[in-house]
């Protein structure tokens, strides 16, 4: 069983990093839409951009260190109930 604690460590410098990205996001998605018609295609470019793949594989991993997350939690409760029930 993975580390909760360094699941969630990972988790919030991912957090961090995505935040970054956020920021530039604004400048430059704003940059992208002038140069195109509508919302959707600038969100499309955005996407295809380093950074745009980048965030995108921030969010994938951030969700997979919480399912993580939540399945030690359930295993502990598991723990937990299991012990209660041995007392």
């Amino acid at each position: 069983m993975e580390d909760k604690t360094k699941l969630t460590y990972e988790c919030a410098k991912l957090m961090e990093r995505l935040t970054e990205i956020k920021v530039q996001k604004r400048t430059e998605w704003f940059k992208i839409r002038e140069d195109v018609k509508t919302d959707k295609q600038a969100d499309l470019i955005w996407d295809a951009s380093e950074l745009g793949i980048e965030e995108m594989v921030i969010n994938d991993k951030i969700r997979a260190k919480k399912m993580k997350i939540s399945a030690i939690n359930t295993e502990l409760r598991i723990m937990e109930l299991e012990a209660k029930n041995m007392y």
